[in-house]
């Protein structure tokens, strides 16, 4: 995470990545998962959209008033695609990339296309200085500055709105140990009846041996 909430420290200080930006490599690596995960948010949301019959509604847990699923799930997608192709024209341009393909294409497939310049490259985003953006798309009366870390954070963000909003979090027990891989503590996680466990920093996977 960001200045003062990076999982890679877990005394609660700020780590710094090599080349300046406010992430740490621990964090670089879950923001590329999460960033990797909006093609199948954008799927699921598909999915939830085809599935949905007249009337139904989010579960707000809240007093106020909710929306109808559908248009709940459509406005989540425009996020995506909205922020994914945002940030694949500015890291192309940052990185030296060819431009984006002027051919138009379906949303979903734009969508695949973003992730996956963008998904490679996170460090390099995160060394990105801020800029100029439309945050609320193209309808936004005026530019904000945003930096690349500000654009990784909005994107795990909404990783996590997606998942909450299709009720597709479940019970994941916290594992007592250091990674094997990363060597940091307090990472390792385990799925509720999953017969693996995982690390939630560096993304390292092993099966889960019963004593």
């Amino acid at each position: 995470m960001a200045e003062g909430h990076c999982a890679g420290r877990m005394d609660g200080q700020p780590a710094w990545s090599p080349d300046g930006a406010q992430l740490c490599r621990h964090c670089l690596e879950s923001a590329r998962m999460d960033v990797q995960a909006l093609v199948r948010d954008y799927a699921d949301l598909e999915n939830v959209m085809a599935d949905t019959g007249a009337g139904l509604e989010w579960v707000t847990g809240t007093r106020e008033a909710s929306i109808p699923i559908a248009l709940g799930a459509e406005a989540l997608q425009r996020e995506i695609w909205y922020l994914t192709t945002t940030w694949e024209v500015i890291i192309r341009d940052h990185c030296g990339l060819s431009e984006v393909p002027e051919q138009r294409v379906r949303d979903g497939w734009a969508v695949q296309r973003a992730v996956r310049i963008i998904a490679v490259r996170v460090p390099q985003l995160a060394a990105i200085e801020a800029i100029s953006v439309y945050l609320d798309g193209p309808d936004s009366e005026s530019p904000v500055d945003m930096t690349g870390v500000q654009a990784i954070l909005t994107m795990r963000r909404l990783h996590r709105r997606v998942g909450r909003a299709i009720g597709l979090r479940h019970l994941v027990h916290s594992m007592p140990g250091q990674c094997w891989k990363c060597e940091v503590d307090g990472g390792l996680r385990r799925d509720d009846g999953s017969e693996t466990i995982y690390c939630a920093l560096c993304g390292a996977v092993s099966p889960w041996e019963l004593e």
